[in-house]
């Protein structure tokens, strides 16, 4: 997904770049260069986050095939709105869904809470 969004402003900041180089325009030619590389960092630091966000997610879903459904293993995933999701994701994969959503529900986490 963010490559998807990010490449065509890549590309466009690129060209532009190297137009105003061309042009002997260097401190628009440094701005964009920038931009172009800003947008890259993006999309490698996005593309790293979906994948340790994949690999936690099989890490749950492994530990519940293991183990069965433990608190606590849902509970080290509860911190954040994403990490809730991620378990209760990784949950229903395993047929511990309901569990997990009651857990959740009996310690005050609402669709709403972002962030604890």
């Amino acid at each position: 997904m963010a490559s998807g969004l990010s490449t065509p402003a890549t590309w466009l900041c690129s060209y532009e770049a190297a137009q105003a180089y061309a042009h002997g325009d260097s401190t628009r030619g440094i701005a964009l260069t920038a931009c172009a590389l800003v947008n890259l960092a993006s999309i490698a630091l996005s593309e790293n986050a979906a994948a340790w966000k994949l690999q936690e997610y099989d890490k749950v879903k492994t530990a519940l095939s293991e183990h069965g459904w433990d608190e606590r293993i849902i509970e080290q995933k509860s911190h954040s709105w994403c990490q809730r999701n991620m378990a209760r994701v990784a949950s229903a994969d395993t047929g511990c869904e309901e569990k997990t959503r009651m857990y959740l529900r009996e310690k005050g986490y609402r669709w709403y809470h972002l962030l604890v």
